[in-house]
């Protein structure tokens, strides 16, 4: 719900009865149309690694998947690893190198996006259809707890 809707200062005042859930209700597993929504950058480190990896949300256009979550969007994340250099001007930008950056091309090929000679960024992904492999993943901390997520380059174009 859009917060120009309603003053959002009420909300605080707003009293409810019944409690609300503790469990995720996923997305459930197999193959669905999906519209790339947003997709955000984040650096990461563990032990003496680090790195940068993207993460795409994508809304499930699916009537069978919104109902079986309750849902009016269901949406589910796609994580590839960036493999990121300095560009001439000392900016980070996208290593193009082969062998590099295999799921992005693969997210981009999905999308008609992965052309030489053709101009690419990040944000041209926002609103692009794709078709998407949805699995299953368990919390570590709480197996009765799942996760829906992309699997890993299981995005292709909507129309294959």
């Amino acid at each position: 719900m859009s917060n120009d809707l309603f003053d959002v200062s009420e909300l605080s005042e707003a009293a409810v009865n019944e409690a609300n859930s503790t469990n995720i209700i996923p997305c459930p597993e197999g193959e669905f149309p999906a519209i790339i929504k947003k997709f955000d950058i984040r650096a990461w480190s563990k032990d003496d690694r680090s790195g940068v990896m993207l993460d795409v949300h994508l809304d499930i256009d699916d009537a069978n998947a919104r109902e079986a979550t309750q849902r009016d969007e269901v949406i589910v994340r796609h994580s590839c690893s960036l493999d990121v250099v300095k560009g001439p001007n000392g900016k980070p930008i996208i290593d193009t190198k082969p062998g590099t950056n295999v799921d992005l091309g693969r997210l981009r090929a999905a999308t008609n996006l992965n052309s030489p000679g053709q101009a690419f960024n990040l944000n041209m992904l926002i609103g692009q259809p794709v078709k998407v492999l949805v699995t299953h993943r368990q919390n570590s901390d709480n197996p009765e707890e799942v996760y829906a997520e992309v699997k890993r380059g299981k995005v292709k174009s909507i129309n294959s």
